[in-house]
């Protein structure tokens, strides 16, 4: 990702794509049958179900059964913010939740609803994702005021990201194993219909999975 944009850069794909063709891509063996029992805290914003489910049958058309892990519509997301980053076993404690929820509550009431343009398929060592911006930078300046706000909150309630957040996307595939079928995945990937614009109505505050 470029720094400076938020953006993913050609070199990037370019040099990712290469060593996915190498079959050099991260396999996630909790794909693969292991038990997961990684769990987060995270505030995350839903896509609306008609653009899920239109991704979910688009992506679903491929032939690619095995390989490829696609994301149910259920589990596909924004993430605004990692509050807890998912670790083995982790429980939320219900005082964390309340004070979450009492702090947070009427902050995201007076939110404005945000408008995204994902028109990015972009390929990353683990899968691929749908990137994109927000109208007038409105998720950076709403990371940047809800950062603010957390900060006033005691030092355990303090977000906690695996890495630092610049630009929307949704995470559509991971690899369960080394894909075969390099074209139909890059024809997949090519797909205009995946490209979506959409309006995010309302922030979720979520005891998650690794998936969600």
């Amino acid at each position: 990702m470029n720094s400076k944009s938020g953006s993913f850069s050609m070199h990037e794909q370019q040099r990712t794509l290469k060593l996915w063709k190498k079959g050099l891509v991260e396999i996630d063996p909790y794909l693969r049958g292991k038990q997961d029992n990684r769990t987060g805290l995270t505030l995350r914003i839903r896509p609306p179900k008609d653009v899920c489910d239109q991704l979910h049958d688009d992506l679903s058309k491929a032939e690619l059964p095995h390989a490829v892990y696609f994301y149910p519509p259920g589990d596909m997301h924004i993430t605004l913010l990692t509050l807890v980053s998912c670790r083995a076993e982790y429980l939320p404690d219900s005082r964390d939740m309340t004070v979450y929820i009492d702090k947070l509550g009427p902050f995201f009431s007076a939110s404005p609803s945000i408008r995204f343009e994902m028109q990015q398929m972009v390929a990353v060592p683990s899968g691929f994702i749908l990137a994109g911006t927000s109208r007038s930078n409105a998720l950076k300046r709403l990371r940047s005021d809800l950062n603010k706000k957390l900060q006033q909150l005691e030092d355990r309630l303090h977000p906690v990201s695996r890495y630092e957040l610049k630009q929307a996307h949704i995470t559509l595939a991971r690899f369960r194993a080394i894909p075969d079928r390099w074209q139909t995945l890059l024809d997949l990937m090519s797909n205009p219909s995946l490209m979506q614009s959409f309006t995010g109505k309302e922030i979720e505050l979520v005891h998650n999975d690794w998936y969600h």
